[in-house]
């Protein structure tokens, strides 16, 4: 007989004491033993154990074991196991039992807290919303509260309110002269990205004095905590290979998966004398899901001969060592100032050269990035290279290279055979699959534009925020308030897979892009699916991307330069029934035939590029 007071005893010692893998092995050994194995202490404790181990998928299936066996734990147990679930992506089973908690408990602003944080991972933002509301009127000011509430407004599309809350935040920290604290760092970087989506006014200069706002901290948290000393290298020879490295959080199913396979492939890398070094510094959310893309990206890049880093758990200053130690020429970050981005690695210098591409439509601010890879089209010479912190690197365009999805049955485009044809008339059909975010004042006001002009058009918005009812209703508030009628409106769920979201797009006849944030993945899926989009050119690179794009399609007439010729162009396309006919029957053959989707001679100018600006060598 087991004596399962005392080995939970043991083990609870063994992890006060640190010693956290030693109580994994000594549980799981009690437990193997036990019958049935359904201890619910010593479950806790093999969470606790693996979750500072790092090793959340053991981690969460206890804590999925815990909740089998008891649907409503205490508190402390039940807040440590919605912890481990919700970094595993998996807080749909934490929902009931915490709602449960917060109306036993409505002014525990932490119930509340974590309550929103596992409806946040399933999309139910309206409600999240709510309970992040009353957390903040609790606790006023609560450094985890405030940014949650921020980014629940920012994935509503409320970004106006989403920016004067994060503003709010830095200054609390400023006020307190916390300037070196994480947090800082990071409520500045989402006041910057935010403002990409401002459509209110906020200019080149405020924007780029925000990125340079966030670049400063970084530069500073860096300085405060320098690495430690490496092994002095010998010098290489000046016509030594060049070495670069990618880093991004993005290498799965991802829009920079999408356009970052162009540069990590064979036909990338034949013949141009290049050392590739490929950082994987996904979440741990979703390096523990089976990803089809990161593990063709993985297979492409190893295959090529290029070395791949599982960075995934290294903290930013163990990335950073590891970076030096590769003895990089240039390494270049594919994130920008999105989620799970590692500039706070290169704020610590360990490259001679770093460059930033890619995954982020504007200057990262940071004086640590020396490069920002470019087109003339996305940025052109003059008042783009004023409002950049780094140099800008402008290749031939388009600056990036689609790589469509590998589906074995990729759904034929709309208007080839069998597929529909808008050529026999009927209202046309208008959408956008952009991210809500992107769904600004502005961009509400241009819709409204053509559906006027198109008066029996309807409108099909398809997003995954859009599976919560209050994202649809703020959204549908957006859209009435710029004059069109919720009626021609039309809301499409999330879909399961790739394909089913590529399916959806049978479904439009002329997709409409965001402005002042123009749309990369979603431009290019829709021309793979047969549906031309018609795009703004504005002045900054997010509002030039669809241009990019377009032109390197050979479809640079979609993209206008005067917002007020948006309306009268769709209009026009949508009139002309045989020529949207003509156009979408041969649209997925003329993107994959186009340099949009040339991947050597992408790579050749690409890396063209790096070698003109990669440092000098001595010999």
């Amino acid at each position: 007989m087991i004596d399962t007071f005392s080995a939970a005893m043991q083990a609870q010692s063994m992890l006060a004491s640190g010693r956290h893998a030693d109580a994994a092995v000594f549980i799981d050994d009690i437990l193997a033993r036990l019958s049935p194995a359904d201890h619910t202490r010593l479950r806790e404790l093999a969470m606790d154990a693996y979750a500072a181990l790092g090793r959340l998928d053991r981690a969460a299936a206890h804590a999925e074991r815990i909740l089998d066996l008891t649907p409503t734990p205490p508190a402390p147990v039940l807040l440590r196991v919605a912890a481990v679930l919700g970094m595993m992506g998996r807080s749909e089973r934490t929902v009931a039992p915490l709602a449960a908690l917060v109306a036993k408990q409505p002014d525990d602003p932490q119930f509340r807290a974590t309550l929103a944080a596992a409806l946040l991972t399933i999309d139910r933002v309206g409600e999240a919303l709510e309970h992040l509301r009353r957390a903040n009127e609790l606790v006023p000011n609560h450094p985890v509260i405030m940014p949650m509430l921020a980014g629940a407004l920012h994935r509503a599309g409320e970004n106006a309110a989403s920016v004067a809350l994060r503003r709010a935040e830095a200054a609390l920290y400023e006020q307190h002269n916390a300037t070196l604290a994480p947090q800082y760092a990071e409520a500045l970087a989402n006041i910057a990205s935010c403002a990409l989506y401002d459509d209110a006014g906020a200019g080149a200069r405020s924007v780029l004095d925000d990125h340079r706002a966030l670049g400063r901290a970084l530069a500073m948290n860096a300085m405060a905590e320098p690495l430690p000393p490496a092994a002095v290298a010998a010098p290489r020879p000046a016509d030594s290979r060049l070495r670069i490295g990618l880093i991004s959080p993005d290498l799965r199913r991802h829009s920079v998966g999408y356009f970052a396979r162009a540069l990590l492939n064979a036909e990338a890398l034949a013949g141009r004398a290049i050392d590739l070094f490929v950082y994987d510094v996904r979440e741990p959310v979703h390096a523990l899901a089976t990803d089809a893309m990161n593990q063709a990206l993985r297979a492409a890049a190893v295959a090529a001969g290029a070395t791949w880093r599982d960075a995934i758990t290294l903290d930013d200053r163990a990335l950073a060592c590891l970076v030096r130690d590769d003895h990089l020429d240039i390494a270049i970050d594919l994130a920008g100032l999105t989620r799970g981005n590692r500039l706070a690695a290169l704020a610590h210098r360990p490259a001679a050269m770093a460059a930033t591409y890619l995954g982020y439509p504007a200057t990262t601010g940071c004086p640590f990035i020396d490069l920002r890879i470019v087109d003339a089209l996305t940025d052109p010479p003059g008042a783009a290279d004023a409002h950049a912190s780094e140099r800008l690197v402008r290749i031939a365009a388009p600056f990036v290279c689609y790589t469509p999805p590998d589906e074995p049955d990729l759904p034929p485009p709309r208007g080839s055979s069998g597929a529909g044809d808008v050529a026999a008339g009927g209202p046309v059909r208008l959408g956008s699959f952009n991210n809500i975010s992107k769904l600004t004042p502005l961009t509400a006001q241009r819709w409204a534009e053509v559906m006027n002009a198109i008066p029996d058009a309807t409108l099909t918005l398809k997003a995954q925020a859009l599976a919560d009812e209050q994202s649809r209703r703020h959204a549908t508030g957006l859209l009435s308030a710029a004059g069109i009628d919720p009626a021609r409106l039309r809301f499409l769920p999330p879909a399961r897979d790739t394909r089913s979201h590529l399916a959806a797009y049978g479904q439009l006849d002329i997709a409409l892009d965001t402005f002042p944030f123009n749309g990369a993945t979603t431009t290019c899926e829709s021309l793979l699916m047969g549906v031309p989009v018609v795009s703004i050119a504005g002045a900054t690179h997010a509002a030039r991307v669809g241009l990019s794009l377009l032109t390197g399609a050979g479809l640079g007439e979609l993209c206008v330069s005067d917002p007020a010729a948006f309306a009268p162009a769709v209009a026009a396309l949508a009139a002309d029934r045989a020529r949207l006919a003509s156009l979408r029957a041969g649209l997925r053959s003329r993107l994959l035939a186009s340099p949009l989707c040339d991947a050597r001679g992408f790579a050749d100018r690409f890396y063209a590029a790096m070698r003109a600006h990669a440092p000098q060598r001595r010999a």
